[in-house]
């Protein structure tokens, strides 16, 4: 006879609806997962546009001239924005224009709105550049990521 003074049949069938018990907890966790919401698209797009360069000379480094297109989704209006931009060692910001510098470590940067661009409406459009030196001509113009962050 079992401890707790049970049959061995009734232990068994306690046994097995624990064991549909857990089974069931478990599926259904397993849902509760798969049926989380999914994060949300993005608000805004950026895309680059290399507008000029030139090569070293005598002692002036290799230069750009480049210009990001920020674009907000239908519906989202802006209360100010950020874009975090990733360039290849090497890439230095010498000024920019129609932003802010909110972070330099070069060869990262996140430009964030001036004072009179941080409202983007609804599927509208901003612009803003920069004028970028390197330490080599072979390294690239274009950064290799820009992501975009609206603030609301």
């Amino acid at each position: 006879m079992p401890p707790d003074g049970g049959t061995a049949r009734e232990v068994h069938m306690r046994a097995r609806i624990l064991a549909s018990l857990l089974t069931a907890l478990g599926m259904a966790a397993a849902a509760a997962v798969s049926a989380a919401p999914a994060q949300a698209a993005p608000t805004c797009y950026v895309s680059y546009r290399l507008v000029g360069s030139w090569p070293a000379a005598g002692t002036n480094p290799a230069g750009f001239h480049g210009e990001f297109i920020l674009t907000t989704d239908p519906g989202v209006k802006t209360k100010g924005w950020r874009v975090e931009v990733h360039f290849r060692a090497g890439v230095e910001l010498n000024s920019n224009w129609n932003s802010v510098v909110v972070l330099d470590a070069a060869p990262v940067y996140v430009f964030g709105n001036a004072s009179w661009n941080f409202e983007i409406q609804p599927g509208g459009t901003t612009k803003f550049g920069m004028f970028g030196k390197k330490t080599a001509n072979n390294i690239s113009n274009h950064p290799y990521s820009a992501v975009c962050a609206p603030l609301f």
